[in-house]
């Protein structure tokens, strides 16, 4: 096959994300404005395309080239699962929580662009401002997070439909081509990895057995960035992997070295997954397909395909003195995370024995495992057993949580097994038979992608059964149900420092970058307020009194005293004598109602807290 194209698409893909990791890291060390970091992110990009466009028309005349020709099936097939993917993500909406995490850094810093680059926490209440080490404020925002907010901020689009409709809507675009493109490399013909692509789109959507299974953790939830890692990132890495393994050369290297940056940069998990997805994936391929290769050679690509896993190594070892501070194994932020492999692997298929993520990869192997002598079954089939030998066991789950993933990132693993790239090639080879004039060939692919499309919305395993939360909708954000709410009380909210319910408070800190709050998402606000325990508990006591769901009117009083917020949102069943008596006394009154709540502004006239740049 002509790897032009791809190449292309790589180097498109690459090039924006390594630079955007590259720039951050180098805007947190100078301590570089936002507004000049986003310029400098634009013109490295700008010359990274330019140079790797001018090396690649270079290659383009070599005698290598081959003119790709592209017949209807191909084109129709991988327009309607591009279109199919880009409309699941924009349709269909499952909010989640993580956001309060990904989210506010992006939002401050796109409405105030002159703000420095570095790990200050804007959307909580603190005096000092607090502040994560900077070793991890290269994953807060993370290089992928960073693009979306530089481009938001230069074009002046607004950052939540950049959030949640673009980025995510370009990831699945990119990531069912790529899918496609990866199956081509495995050897099918361009017919068949087209046709597989169009059908994985509804199959995807079959896997919602639980929160964390593949559907639920890829379409459903592409705008957050460790999403876009599993459904985008991966398939670039394996994609430019094999590349580099079937015909290595600097060209080849240098396109998987920048992958290596652009990928490892996307979320935290990326630098321990890649390092460890390479093992297999390397060993795999050299028995299927290099068993001509002499072993001097096989060592030799093996240590040029290690050496491109140096920048997730070195990125790795800079987050890891935080890590163990802050996130290690049996640490307060992985607290009611299994350890057991049993435990971890439940969390993906929900705890059922024939789930559909099992069901699927069973029979996928099966029909691999029948057609074993074709090498990339051989391959894929290798593949999935290394990964299952070497990490998803029972023997070494224990080891691999303590020492290398944590509780929390472990059952991403379960992700290392290609369970599309299984699924497809086994799909592609249905549609790779030989009579080829039949009209039937033509109209079965996309007579089975309806067909999978229709029960998607009736099977009690897809991402649609009712307890998955799934709302159908042209208009808004995939935001929960406190969203509206929380939008409208900051409509009545003075600007400057508020105390309000968790539920709303951590909705407040996306919709807006001028209300810093004393509380947010709890394990966000408890690894935030790492080294002041007492705070912590003080704070989120104060949010339960005026949420009615317990806490102290004294941790309320001390509360208000310390950070003087210039708002206060009570629910109307919380109310009491002694609570009016109290915000009265910090000159706080009723300035309205929302549903509920009661919002307490305090007079415009007295200075309040602000929060520190």
């Amino acid at each position: 096959m002509d790897d032009f194209p791809l190449i292309v698409m790589l180097a498109a893909l690459s090039l924006p994300l390594a630079s955007s990791a590259l720039v951050q890291r180098m805007a947190l060390r100078l301590g570089l404005s936002f507004h000049v970091a986003s310029w400098a992110l634009a013109a490295t990009v700008i010359a990274a395309l330019v140079l790797s466009v001018t090396g690649l028309l270079v290659a383009r005349r070599g005698p290598d080239f081959r003119p790709v020709h592209w017949n209807l099936d191909v084109v129709l097939a991988l327009v309607i699962a591009c279109v199919s993917a880009a409309l699941v993500v924009a349709l269909l909406h499952r909010p989640d929580a993580d956001d309060v995490i990904y989210l506010p850094k992006i939002v401050y810093a796109v409405a105030h662009p002159e703000v420095r680059m570095n790990g200050v926490i804007h959307e909580i209440a603190h005096t000092p401002a607090l502040a994560l080490p900077q070793s991890a404020a290269a994953y807060y925002p993370t290089a992928y997070e960073f693009c979306q907010a530089a481009f938001a901020h230069l074009t002046g689009v607004d950052l939540l439909w950049v959030y949640y409709r673009l980025a995510p809507s370009l990831a699945a675009i990119f990531g069912i081509l790529l899918l496609a493109a990866n199956l081509r490399l495995l050897g099918l013909s361009r017919r068949a990895a087209a046709c597989a692509a169009l059908i994985l789109v509804p199959l995807i959507l079959l896997l919602g057995e639980s929160h964390r299974s593949f559907g639920n953790f890829t379409l459903l939830r592409l705008f957050q960035s460790k999403c876009a890692f599993i459904f985008l990132g991966l398939p670039m890495y394996i994609a430019q992997s094999m590349l580099f393994l079937r015909k290595p050369g600097i060209g080849r290297w240098l396109l998987l070295l920048a992958g290596v940056v652009a990928v490892s940069s996307m979320t935290t998990s990326a630098l321990v997954m890649l390092p460890l997805l390479s093992l297999p994936l390397f060993l795999a391929w050299w028995f299927a397909f290099g068993r001509e290769w002499p072993l001097a050679e096989g060592i030799a690509r093996g240590a040029a395909y290690a050496a491109t896993l140096s920048p997730a190594l070195a990125f790795a070892l800079d987050y890891r003195h935080y890590a163990i501070a802050r996130v290690a194994y049996g640490s307060q932020i992985n607290a009611g995370f299994p350890r057991t492999f049993s435990g971890q692997f439940h969390l993906v298929t929900g705890g059922t024995a024939l789930s559909a993520s099992i069901v699927m990869l069973l029979a996928a192997l099966l029909f691999l495992g029948w057609r074993w002598r074709e090498a990339r079954h051989r391959f894929l089939l290798a593949w999935s057993v290394l990964t299952v030998a070497c990490y998803l066991n029972p023997w070494v789950a224990p080891a691999i949580m303590r020492y290398l993933t944590t509780e929390n990132i472990y059952w991403r693993l379960v992700f290392l097994i290609p369970l599309p790239l299984l699924v497809g090639a086994a799909a592609g080879a249905l549609f790779d038979r030989p009579d080829k004039d039949a009209p039937s060939r033509h109209l079965a692919p996309f007579v089975l992608f309806a067909a999978l499309a229709a029960a998607v919305v009736v099977s009690p395993w897809s991402v649609m059964h009712p307890g998955n939360h799934v709302t159908v909708s042209l208009t808004g954000y995939p935001l929960d149900t406190y969203a509206d709410e929380a939008r409208n009380c900051l409509r009545l909210a003075n600007p400057g420092v508020m105390l309000a319910p968790v539920p709303l408070a951590q909705d407040m800190v996306v919709l807006s970058a001028e209300h810093p709050q004393v509380v947010t998402r709890g394990d966000f606000l408890r690894n935030a307020l790492f080294a002041e325990p007492g705070d912590f508990a003080q704070r989120m006591s104060a949010a339960a009194f005026i949420a009615g769901t317990g806490g102290r009117l004294e941790d309320l009083v001390d509360v208000m005293q310390r950070l003087r917020p210039s708002t206060v949102i009570v629910a109307r069943q919380a109310l009491s004598t002694a609570m009016t008596a109290a915000l009265t006394e910090q000159d706080l009154h009723p300035d309205g109602a929302v549903d509920h709540w009661i919002v307490y502004a305090r007079s415009r006239s007295v200075p309040t807290q602000s929060q520190q740049p």
